[in-house]
């Protein structure tokens, strides 16, 4: 045995390896995009942001970036469930 992990379903849970990758991907870019924009407000809020030195304009472009892939992801996410459920109920018919 190699060792790798496979995308079957988990025996457990149901899911494969990939839809819990995506699923954690889909909180780490969703919580890191929110949390940057929670920043970006608070910041201009107190008026730290009045130049476009330093970190800011990289900080800036995180949530332009992050939101669209984390709604991309939820996409992917929602059609590899519905392919997996549909799959299930085919086998579930055929026996």
């Amino acid at each position: 045995m190699s060792g790798r992990k496979s995308a079957e379903p988990s025996p457990h849970t149901g899911t494969s390896s990939a839809e819990r990758t995506i699923t954690f991907m889909i909180g780490a870019v969703g919580g890191l995009s929110l949390l940057a924009f929670l920043i970006i407000l608070i910041a201009n809020f107190a008026g730290v942001i009045s130049s476009g030195a330093g970190l800011w304009p990289a900080l800036v472009m995180v949530p332009y970036i992050g939101f669209p892939i984390t709604i991309l992801l939820i996409v992917i996410l929602a059609v590899l469930n519905a392919r997996r459920r549909a799959l299930d109920e085919r086998a579930r018919a055929s026996r």
